[in-house]
């Protein structure tokens, strides 16, 4: 089987990375695999960032007791941070996260093609698919999906909010894609934050990362388990905090020759304290082509006169087709 998965392929240092933090994990026994998320889209003050946290989901009893223990609050209703929450964000061997900083995320979208896919995809039939779905599944999904392509179809169409839900599914299926190739489970779920992203077409982005998915471990993989939304949405609503909280303090940053800096004292709190030299959080900013196509760097962080920087790395990833990959698979769309 092959083995190799887009993280593995295109961020630098990502298998060192999470080779380190399952060190943290050893002895415990994990079956599956869960991820939280939380973004910043469209705020003209801010930058564009999405972060994705992963943990085992087989200890989210007590994973939820120790979040509501030492993060009691969102990053929007903490004016500074305590050094209990610093430490656990730190410290915490339970939990790592894939932050992203995007320029020009409108490109990650391509209106044309995602019409003629859209529009493939509904000459489909149910004896088409290859895997036993239900008529109310097949119809319910097919309905979302016509409601998609109305929504493409007119002139007011909001292709910001289309390039955001595309960003996102790409995101979660691509880590998706590593935790069950690399971590041989067969059951990963997700659970987003609320907002335009998961409530736009009654939740067609859950299709979206479904449809990726099946794309990225077609004929590698055959049986797996997707819960998205998981079943137990409401203790994972606490999971979401530690992606809010990395994402509000990355998306406040302002941008200079040498990189980022950070503005408010509790951003520098977080960067000087709890992410700088934790190799349980990795940041990337990419910059989105004419095409597409994505260009980035792996960015850490540094000190320069007690003033937190998030410095680019030199090195170039290499150029992703991350986007543009549209998959017409007749059973696609079914989930």
């Amino acid at each position: 089987m092959d083995r190799k998965t887009h993280l593995t392929m295109y961020v630098p240092e990502f298998t060192d990375s999470w080779n380190n933090y399952k060190k943290g994990l050893k002895g415990l026994k994990i079956t599956n695999w869960c991820i939280s998320s939380d973004y910043c889209f469209g705020d003209p003050n801010k930058l564009d960032t999405a972060t994705f946290t992963i943990f085992p989901a087989d200890y989210i009893p007590i994973l939820s007791k120790e979040i509501k223990e030492n993060l009691p609050h969102d990053i929007k209703q903490t004016k500074e941070f305590s050094e209990r929450e610093l430490n656990y964000l730190k410290n915490s061997k339970y939990f790592f996260s894939i932050s992203f900083i995007v320029n020009d995320i409108e490109r990650c979208f391509n209106k044309n093609v995602a019409l003629l896919h859209c529009k493939r995809l509904l000459k489909i039939q149910k004896e088409d698919i290859p895997f036993a779905v239900s008529n109310e599944d097949f119809h319910k999904n097919r309905q979302r999906l016509q409601e998609f392509l109305n929504s493409l179809q007119k002139k007011s169409c909001p292709i910001k909010l289309f390039a955001q839900m595309y960003f996102v599914a790409h995101s979660v299926a691509q880590i998706i894609e590593f935790l069950l190739i690399k971590e041989n489970v067969k059951t990963v779920g997700w659970c987003s934050d609320r907002g335009a992203i998961t409530t736009f077409n009654h939740g067609m982005v859950f299709n979206l990362v479904q449809m990726y998915v099946h794309s990225y471990v077609k004929d590698r993989i055959n049986e797996y388990h997707l819960a998205i939304p998981p079943t137990y949405q409401n203790e994972i609503d606490y999971f979401i905090r530690i992606p809010d909280i990395i994402t509000g303090a990355l998306s406040s940053l302002t941008s200079s020759s040498k990189g980022f800096s950070a503005q408010k004292v509790k951003h520098q709190q977080l960067i000087l304290d709890s992410f700088m030299n934790n190799k349980k959080i990795v940041s990337l900013v990419y910059n989105v082509d004419k095409d597409g196509l994505m260009y980035g760097d792996r960015i850490v962080f540094e000190t320069s006169d007690q003033c937190p920087l998030f410095k680019f790395e030199r090195e170039q990833l290499e150029r992703s087709p991350l986007f543009k990959i549209f998959q017409t698979d007749v059973s696609a769309f079914c989930g």
